[in-house]
């Protein structure tokens, strides 16, 4: 569980990054739009987006907890890391994508 909290931290800093990034390029007046379809159906998406990283680190919490013997927990310790890993990946590049189009249009 060390390791999905060590990468917690990352995963959360790039959500954000990707909030305020996002946040920014849709109100520059660029010719952009927010390919998230949730984005613009939920009114309340911003305390979403800074919540949902604490319920999956809950979740994963939840799972480490229940489960009785020691090899599942390893197992799901070491699941829930990938997991973590792989969504920080996924919001790194998300960021940079951000960026890249706030440099392009300005």
């Amino acid at each position: 569980m060390r390791r999905t909290l060590l990468f917690f931290i990352p995963y959360f800093v790039f959500n954000m990054f990707d909030l305020i990034t996002t946040k920014i390029a849709l109100s520059s007046g660029a010719a952009l739009c927010e390919l998230n379809p949730f984005y613009r159906m939920l009114p309340f998406n911003e305390i979403l987006k800074i919540i949902s990283p604490f319920f999956l680190l809950a979740l994963c919490v939840f799972l480490y907890r229940l489960s009785r013997t020691e090899e599942s927990r390893r197992k799901i310790g070491v699941s829930s890391a990938r997991c973590m890993l792989a969504i920080s990946i996924l919001f790194a590049a998300v960021t940079a994508n951000n960026v890249c189009w706030l440099i392009l249009s300005a």
